[in-house]
């Protein structure tokens, strides 16, 4: 059954649907279009399931708890990396918990890594090596403890969490991250993180990856970001590939800048096996930036060609996310980035499902995102 058929039947009356078998529907509807092995598609699935657990069961028409991974509150959200040699397909999800708040969502993540661990091998070593620096004292954040789970060419899915380093307070922000670098022997490398941030960049989330070597990823944001701005951070890591920030904006937005805040999303990585050097700069459009889906659409498709990746997938990529067409739509592209991997480009495409799209929204949720520190 596909999302279209799911959401026809609630239309017609028939037994209400719930929330984890449209998502799942919705998952292997990507993997077809993206045509990868079934098998491959199929133990994605399983972890996704066990990580719907906390809100898979409520059917499509029950109120939604309070989220800010979708700006509709969808608790998760789709991402596929396409590149001319294939694509990989991802999730972010969110655990959740009622009565929703910052705390029971967090336990309920702590929960969901445990089950990772079991189901897809996750090391939590270096997460519980930070939990209490982010563990939420308070009754809302806009991110509690996301998870990503990712599809590789070969092996099992694997997963990374995604924390919030206001989570104490904005005014903790930057002791937080600090701290987390200490903790996880990169304390050194406090310096780069000062030199990237500047004097007025924030630091709004930060993300772990779930396995044995320390992959560490540092979130960084500013108002009004120019291109050069852009391409001057991407300059800091020491594998940055010139002009990448350039070209996803001159695709994606009329002008060269200056951006809003939350027009564009930046990060970088830093890994245990290269010292912690900041490595792998990426940039990301966002589709508030852009406007309508199908302006969006157009401009992407103009992106892929200028980068020499097939468009097809991408186009059957749409077909299952908004089987009816777009319309005139909006916020079905969360967002875009344009990386390379080993020197080929890579355009990773961030797509919401709309869960509650027909619902009054939540505005707040990603405002949350400005008031890091």
């Amino acid at each position: 059954m596909t999302s279209k058929d799911i959401q026809r039947s609630g239309e017609h009356g028939m037994e209400t649907e719930t929330v984890a078998r449209y998502a799942e529907s919705q998952l292997t509807g990507l993997g077809r279009a993206l045509a990868l092995p079934e098998a491959r598609v199929a133990a994605l699935g399983e972890v996704f399931h066990a990580a719907t657990a906390t809100w898979g069961p409520r059917g499509l028409d029950a109120p939604a708890p309070w989220s800010a991974v979708g700006e509709d509150g969808s608790p998760y959200e789709f991402s596929v990396a396409f590149g001319a040699k294939g694509a990989e397909l991802r999730v972010l999800v969110e655990a959740q918990a009622l009565p929703a708040s910052a705390r029971t969502y967090w336990n309920a993540g702590l929960t969901l890594s445990r089950e990772l661990e079991q189901r897809a091998g996750a090391r939590l070593e270096h997460l519980e090596r930070l939990a209490d620096l982010f563990a939420p004292p308070q009754s809302t954040s806009f991110c509690a403890l996301w998870h990503a789970l990712r599809l590789p060419a070969t092996g099992v899915p694997d997963a990374r969490v995604y924390l919030n380093p206001a989570a104490k307070g904005p005014e903790h922000t930057l002791d937080v991250v600090r701290e987390s670098l200490e903790r996880l022997g990169l304390g050194a490398r406090w310096k780069d993180v000062e030199q990237m941030r500047g004097q007025h960049g924030r630091v709004p989330l930060l993300a772990l990856d779930l396995s044995e070597e320390v992959i560490f990823k540092v979130y960084l944001s500013r108002e009004g970001l120019t291109v050069d701005d852009l391409e001057a951070w991407s300059a800091r890591t020491f594998d940055s590939s010139a002009g990448d920030a350039r070209a996803l904006c001159s695709a994606m937005l009329p002008t060269s800048g200056p951006y809003g805040l939350l027009d564009i999303r930046t990060c970088f990585t830093m890994r245990g096996s290269e010292g912690g050097r900041p490595s792998r700069w990426v940039t990301s459009v966002t589709g508030n930036a852009v406007g309508p889906d199908v302006l969006f659409r157009e401009r992407l498709v103009r992106l892929f060609e200028s980068q020499g990746i097939p468009v097809d997938p991408y186009l059957r990529c749409l077909e299952v996310m908004a089987p009816g067409g777009l319309g005139d739509s909006h916020g079905l592209h969360a967002g875009v980035t344009l990386q390379r991997e080993r020197g080929v480009p890579r355009v990773t495409v961030y797509f919401s499902p709309r869960l509650y799209r027909d619902r009054p929204h939540l505005p707040e949720a990603w405002r949350a995102w400005t008031q890091a520190a």
